[in-house]
């Protein structure tokens, strides 16, 4: 582990200079970002419903300001828990503001019979209930230093954020560097077409980050991606579920 990205906490790891991550909800890990500002920690998605006290221990006890990368129920979880005003993409605010699930997910695809049987039970669980929206964030709006990008595919208002000075990139769930069906690493990929709302624009948006030319890319699950990040990110966007 280098110098610059290393544990603080067994949940916290030191990402970037004013970038922590926090995983939640183990075994199943979904991580929350935690940015530095000027206004204070903004959290940038906010985990599992209960995981909030958690979240804010990890923030110094206060966010100013939570943004999710999109609504599904393993990124909203816990917003309601952190007391801070929360944002999302334009496109996003509909679907944030209800029920789950959302129309798009289609559990049916999954082959693996214990994960399309666990998947439901596991969201409703993680799922904090809609939220109130204070406020959208759009493509190019600043967000602690970094820059939003608009990457719909997996959710309508999915977005991610771009750090110009040092090539960060947070990805949510723009990729999976876990395999839905088997829960094991894999290198980065497309998300799973059954929690996607339009896979044929998430392979775009994929395309889309890769031009950023990014350095290291953090995902919403499992490992992030380093080396040439280039090349994983064009094969991600090429990746294609045994049964597509």
């Amino acid at each position: 582990m280098s110098d610059a990205t290393q544990a603080i906490e067994p949940n916290v790891t030191q990402v970037a200079p004013g970038v922590r991550q926090v995983a939640v909800g183990d075994p199943f890990f979904s991580y929350v970002y935690l940015l530095d500002s000027p206004e204070g920690v903004v959290a940038f998605d906010a985990g599992l419903r209960g995981t909030g006290p958690e979240i804010l221990a990890a923030a110094g006890g206060r966010v100013a300001r939570v943004v999710l990368s999109h609504a599904h129920a393993d990124h909203r979880g816990g917003a309601a828990e952190l007391g801070a005003p929360i944002f999302c993409h334009p496109d996003e605010v509909a679907d944030a503001e209800a029920a789950w699930p959302q129309g798009y997910l289609d559990f049916s695809k999954i082959e693996n019979e214990r994960v399309r049987e666990a998947l439901p039970a596991l969201n409703e669980a993680w799922d904090g209930g809609p939220v109130a929206i204070a406020g959208t964030v759009a493509e190019g709006d600043d967000v602690a230093g970094f820059t939003v990008i608009h990457a719909p595919g997996h959710a309508p208002g999915e977005i991610a954020l771009f750090r110009p000075e040092d090539g960060l990139l947070l990805a949510g769930d723009v990729i999976y560097t876990q395999d839905l069906e088997t829960v094991s690493p894999c290198p980065a990929r497309v998300p799973h077409p059954c929690a996607n709302w339009d896979t044929g624009q998430a392979r775009a948006s994929i395309r889309k980050l890769a031009a950023f030319a990014p350095t290291s890319v953090w995902a919403g699950h499992g490992a992030n991606v380093t080396g040439d990040v280039v090349a994983q990110l064009e094969a991600a966007a090429a990746f294609e579920e045994p049964d597509e």
